[in-house]
């Protein structure tokens, strides 16, 4: 039998086992409840990363819309897999999509590493702006070559905006932790030094 492990204490209100103990022989049929259980920790680590997830589902959401455009724009220029070359029409909107999918790993990555080592709110805000205007070069993509050129160099600028928060992030979080790496190294050093 498994020994009881404090993952399992909580109290059973439905199903098999009672008392304020579960072992995995007593749990009820939703054993899932054990991961949607309210705990102390769980709160405060979901309110730090909200809103990067919520921007993340947006961006996602948006990156479908952008290869449904594709599907549609195939269908309306009759332009079959997996063939890319058709009328000038069908390729803006096939090359808006490309590009929104090439840069939107970078801004993903970015946009984490800035919202957990700088500032969440921050983070959020410029992610927001960064799909505004991906989504704003898309539609100038798809009318002319050139309304795509004001929200690219936007996108863009937001875009290096996040790289500098994720980099001011991590150095603050390196210089620290060397810091109190330093801090802890120099009394050990010092003992070391007058033991002689």
């Amino acid at each position: 039998m498994l020994a009881r492990s404090s993952s399992w204490r909580r109290r059973c209100t439905h199903g098999r086992g009672s008392g304020p103990y579960r072992t995995p022989q007593s749990l009820p049929c939703r054993s899932w409840d054990r991961f949607f259980a309210p705990t102390p920790v769980r709160p405060k680590m979901l309110d730090q990363i909200a809103l990067l997830a919520a921007v993340t589902v947006l961006g996602v959401l948006e990156q479908a819309y952008f290869a449904l455009q594709v599907i549609y724009a195939r269908r309306k220029y009759k332009v079959s897999p997996p063939d890319t070359a058709g009328p000038p029409e069908f390729e803006r909107v096939f090359r808006a999509q490309a590009n929104c999918s090439e840069y939107f790993p970078i801004f993903v990555s970015v946009l984490w590493v800035a919202g957990i080592f700088f500032q969440q709110g921050v983070a959020a805000v410029c992610g927001l702006l960064y799909l505004y205007a991906r989504y704003q070069y898309f539609q100038g993509y798809t009318l002319s070559a050139h309304g795509r050129l004001g929200p690219m160099y936007f996108s863009a600028k937001v875009l290096w905006i996040l790289i500098g928060l994720s980099m001011a992030g991590l150095l603050v979080h390196f210089l620290s932790l060397s810091s109190f790496v330093w801090r802890m190294e120099i009394p050990s050093k010092l003992q070391l030094l007058f033991r002689w």
